[in-house]
């Protein structure tokens, strides 16, 4: 068995004593590369470093936080990772070649102890983030909000992560996701769509707010389908096989620039792109139309609005900006011109993305 207690950098032992409460001591103290270090106590888990400038770090985490440890050669020595429960972040800890075994034995450790704490916190209501004693019942921790228990998606009530049958309301358990799968932000169960993105919540008919369960195409309720009343992302648009030949290089450019920034969620960066690009090509209608979808996004819908309108002077069948106007008069209230945009769609273009959207719209509204 190899040692977990090694001789630490004097830069490490020096302030170590300063971080640790009356009655806390290491498990594991090895040093690591870079003149850092790895402390284990039986509360907190420490990484000693240096940053660029050369100044002292230190990361913790409660030990009730690991969720595991895995420890793997690499290069010329080897890294070891943690997994955590919940959002928090420990960085990867870099060890000389001499500390392989004594490492793969702390991984051991860490991952003992994370079963060790996972059952206890289980059955006494700890928090496996923070550490914090949770009352018995309670969904959520009181101190840093992490979800303690699972959420029944009919009445709402914590269930234990084994239970098969709400004890409240004797449905069968379906976990309610507190985040929403599109864009990661906290819902809550009475929402029938997502407010930062407009997706679904939980299982339960977006339009009636009935249960809902995964595998079913309509609602037994209202008897619509939970796609009904969402209006589907747009997709980008590619430049036209047709002109590519005539293109403007710098329009190319500028638009694939625009995408990879919208993709990375950096919208006013995008905006000013296929603003080039359309600077570059103005009558390309998929850079106007890009344009017009970041605008959409940053709810700049009066100036997405002219642009849309704009391609259709110049394509009058443009599926992208058929939709997308539609859309925008949908929720001005000229409902009529909205649906004659989308039935267009399915004249001019009845195989397309936007053709399927169309007829999602026109389902939704016969069903208002």
């Amino acid at each position: 068995m190899s040692e977990l207690i090694l001789e630490l950098p004097v830069s490490v032992s020096d302030i170590l004593t300063t971080y640790l409460d009356p009655g806390e001591a290491p498990d594991i103290a090895l040093p690591a590369s870079g003149g850092g270090a790895l402390v284990v106590t039986n509360k907190r888990v420490f990484i000693f470093g240096e940053d660029e400038s050369g100044k002292g770090t230190a990361e913790t985490a409660p030990l009730t936080a690991v969720a595991g440890a895995t420890a793997k050669p690499q290069g010329m020595g080897g890294a070891l990772t943690f997994k955590l429960i919940g959002a928090g972040v420990l960085s990867e800890v870099n060890y000389p070649g001499e500390y392989l075994d004594n490492y793969k034995e702390a991984a051991d450790f860490i991952n003992k102890a994370a079963e060790e704490n996972a059952v206890k916190g289980a059955a006494e209501g700890i928090c496996p983030k923070c550490g914090a004693i949770v009352p018995d019942g309670s969904a959520y921790c009181p101190k840093c909000g992490v979800q303690i228990a699972v959420i029944c998606s009919v009445c709402g009530s914590p269930c234990a992560p084994d239970d098969l049958f709400c004890h409240r309301c004797g449905s069968k358990v379906v976990p309610f996701d507190t985040r929403c799968f599109r864009c990661g932000i906290r819902v809550a169960r009475n929402m029938a769509f997502c407010p930062e993105c407009g997706a679904p919540i939980g299982n339960k008919c977006p339009n009636c707010g009935s249960r809902f369960e995964a595998g079913w195409k309509v609602c037994p309720v209202c008897g619509r389908r939970p796609a009904d009343g969402v209006a589907q992302p747009t997709k980008f648009k590619e430049a036209p096989a047709a002109r590519s030949s005539s293109a403007s290089p710098d329009g190319e450019s500028h638009n694939a620039k625009g995408m990879e920034l919208f993709n990375n969620e950096d919208v006013d960066g995008a905006i000013a792109e296929f603003a080039l690009a359309c600077q570059a090509d103005p009558t390309n209608t998929a850079y106007l139309c890009n344009y017009a979808v970041a605008l959409d996004e940053a709810e700049r819908y009066d100036e997405s609005e002219k642009v849309y309108e704009k391609v259709l002077s110049i394509d009058p069948e443009d599926p992208c900006a058929l939709l997308n106007l539609g859309y925008i008069k949908n929720e001005n209230g000229d409902g009529d011109t909205a649906k004659a945009m989308w039935r267009k769609i399915l004249e001019v273009a009845p195989d397309s993305d936007e053709a399927t959207d169309a007829r999602d719209a026109l389902d939704h509204a016969a069903n208002v």
